[in-house]
């Protein structure tokens, strides 16, 4: 049995969802913020414990080139991380039986004595 909707409520059920969606994205992107926000705090406090004093350019953070180094950087790390997650999936051999590693040894052993 397959359900017919009318115009307005797949209207009605998409703004629902692009509600749901928006709101997800805003709250990542915060939760983005605060905790890149608690990062540089940490590596601050870390650098004065040293004595070190730390600067910061904030016109390297709208350059578009390194902005597109990162994201490169970011996709080859991905690539990498998929590609060690499938090796690591990738079915292992099946281990000997015991009677055939008994079997093989007191052969050997019976050759030794021989």
């Amino acid at each position: 049995v397959e359900d017919t909707f009318t115009v307005d409520e797949v209207r009605e059920m998409l703004d629902g969802l692009q509600m749901v969606v928006r709101g997800e994205v805003e709250m990542e992107l915060i939760n983005t913020a605060h905790t890149n926000v608690l990062l540089l705090r940490q590596i601050f406090s870390q650098a004065e414990k040293f004595y070190l004093r730390l600067q910061s350019d904030i016109s390297e953070l709208e350059n578009r080139e390194l902005l597109e180094q990162v994201a490169e950087f970011e996709k080859t790390d991905f690539k990498i991380a998929n590609k060690i997650n499938q090796e690591t999936s990738k079915p292992k051999l099946a281990p000997l039986n015991e009677g055939g590693v008994s079997e093989l040894l007191k052969k050997e052993i019976t050759k030794l004595q021989a």
